[in-house]
C-alpha cells in the first residue's frame, strides 16, 4: 500500500485530507494511481490513515482524499534511537541512512570526527543534508514507517557530545575496537527497556584516543560488538539489529 506522510495531526473528527504538491504528483504521474485506489496517510502523531481517493485533481490542484480508517501505526519501535555517524567518505551515508531507516532510527546526526576523510564546505552540507532527507523519506514510505527520522545538521564530536550528554534520559554507548571485556550484548542484558537510546559510529578509521576519552568522560559506555573489525557503513546496521532483536523481539 503506497505511502505518505504530513507533518500536521489529523483531528480524529476530520473526514477528508489534502496532500501536497509532490505527494500529489508522485500519486497521479507516478504511481498513476486512480479513483477508489487506497493509500496510508501517517500524521505527525504516527497516526496510520487509510484514505481513498475520491477525485483527481487538475493540474496545479492539490489532491484531496477520504478517511476510511485510522489506527496507531505499528512500524515505530518503543523507544527513540539516535544515531551519531561519523561521516564516511562519498555516499556512503546515503546507505548508512536507508539502513536506518529500514531499522528503527529516529534521529541521524552526520559528525565531523577527528578521522572523517570528508569535511565539506557549508554548500556542500547543505546539498547532502537534502538528499540525505530524501533518503529517508522513500526509506520511511517503502519499508511503512509512521514517521519520517529526522536528520540533523552536522556536528563535531565535541558538540555532539555536549548535546546529548545534557538531556540524557536513556542508555548511550559507542562502539569502540578497543573495548575487549564488555559487549553490546552484556550491556543490553542489564538494561529495561529505555527511553531514548543513542549511539556513536565511527568514521572509516574509527574515532581518535581522545575523542573515546571525552565520550568515556562524558558518560558514554565503550562496547564491543564481536571479534570482527566492521565497515562503518556495516555498524550502525548491526546495532539497530542487536537493539530491535533484544527490546523488539525477545
Amino acid at each position: 500500500m503506497p505511502r505518505f506522510f504530513i507533518e500536521s495531526v489529523v483531528p480524529p473528527s476530520a473526514i477528508t485530507l489534502t496532500l501536497d504538491g509532490d505527494d500529489t504528483h508522485h500519486i497521479c504521474q507516478v504511481l498513476r494511481l486512480k479513483v477508489g485506489d487506497e493509500i496510508d496517510v501517517s500524521d505527525d502523531h504516527h497516526t496510520l490513515h487509510r484514505c481513498r481517493i475520491e477525485r483527481l485533481p487538475d493540474r496545479g490542484e492539490r489532491l484531496f482524499v477520504r478517511i476510511l480508517d485510522r489506527r496507531p501505526s505499528d512500524g515505530e519501535p518503543p523507544y527513540r534511537i539516535t544515531l551519531y555517524q561519523g561521516l564516511p567518505k562519498g555516499d556512503k551515508m546515503s546507505t548508512i541512512i536507508r539502513m536506518a531507516v529500514e531499522l528503527g532510527v529516529t534521529r541521524v546526526v552526520p559528525v565531523i570526527a577527528r578521522r572523517s576523510v570528508a569535511k565539506p564546505d557549508e554548500k556542500k552540507m547543505a546539498n547532502r543534508l537534502q538528499r540525505w532527507r530524501r533518503v529517508a523519506e522513500a526509506a520511511a514510505k517503502q519499508c511503512g514507517r509512521g514517521r519520517i527520522p529526522d536528520i540533523q545538521d552536522f556536528r563535531t564530536v565535541r558538540e555532539a557530545i555536549d548535546e546529548l550528554t545534557d538531556q540524557v534520559d536513556g542508555l548511550i554507548f559507542v562502539p569502540y575496537e578497543g573495548e575487549d571485556s564488555v559487549s553490546l550484548k552484556a550491556l543490553l542484558q542489564g538494561e529495561d527497556l529505555p527511553r531514548h537510546i543513542a549511539f556513536f559510529i565511527g568514521p572509516e578509521g574509527g574515532f581518535a584516543g581522545s575523542e573515546i576519552a571525552d565520550l568515556q568522560a562524558a558518560g558514554w559506555r565503550t562496547v564491543t560488538l564481536g571479534p570482527r573489525i566492521l565497515r562503518t557503513e556495516t555498524a550502525a546496521a548491526n546495532v539497530l539489529s542487536m537493539l530491535s532483536y533484544h527490546f523488539e523481539l525477545a
